[in-house]
């Protein structure tokens, strides 16, 4: 899984896209980025995610 970041047009608010399989070997860097970055609000784009595991729900 890779991911993008970019800003939204709402100040506070980030875009994320997930490109690839969101599972739990590859979620720990952008949990760690979410918290970093802290947005007020996160939109995430899945239209290149094509599976997800009960630990990708927990983003």
């Amino acid at each position: 899984m890779t991911y993008e970041l970019s800003d939204g047009v709402a100040p506070g608010t980030q875009i994320i896209k997930v490109v690839g399989p969101a599972v739990l070997a590859n979620l720990f860097p952008l949990q760690d980025e979410l918290r970093k970055i802290h947005p007020r609000l996160a939109i995430f784009d899945l239209s290149e995610c094509e599976y997800m595991d009960s630990a990708g729900l927990g983003i």
